[in-house]
């Protein structure tokens, strides 16, 4: 996955692209880059579980999921490294 990810990005750069993050708002990031550590580190990734509780979104959490494209789509969730 490395060695994809790596080249995605270098292609885009050459091209003058965003190709890991193409999609964020300029002033949504400053907005974050603006909240003070305390606020930032409340939670694991506090500004996404606020806006997840704000519009009642289901997920776990404090659970960190790593991706594994074998393994998402089964329903439990569970993996046998297959």
């Amino acid at each position: 996955m490395d060695a994809y990810i790596t080249k995605t990005e270098f292609i885009g750069r050459l091209y003058g692209i965003e190709a890991r993050y193409p999609f964020l708002d300029v002033d949504l990031v400053q907005e974050f880059l603006h909240l003070t550590p305390e606020l930032k580190n409340i939670r694991y990734k506090a500004p996404l579980h606020e806006y997840f509780a704000r519009n009642k979104y289901p997920y776990d959490d404090g659970i960190k999921k790593g991706f594994k494209a074998n393994c998402n789509l089964l329903e439990d969730g569970e993996c046998d490294g297959k």
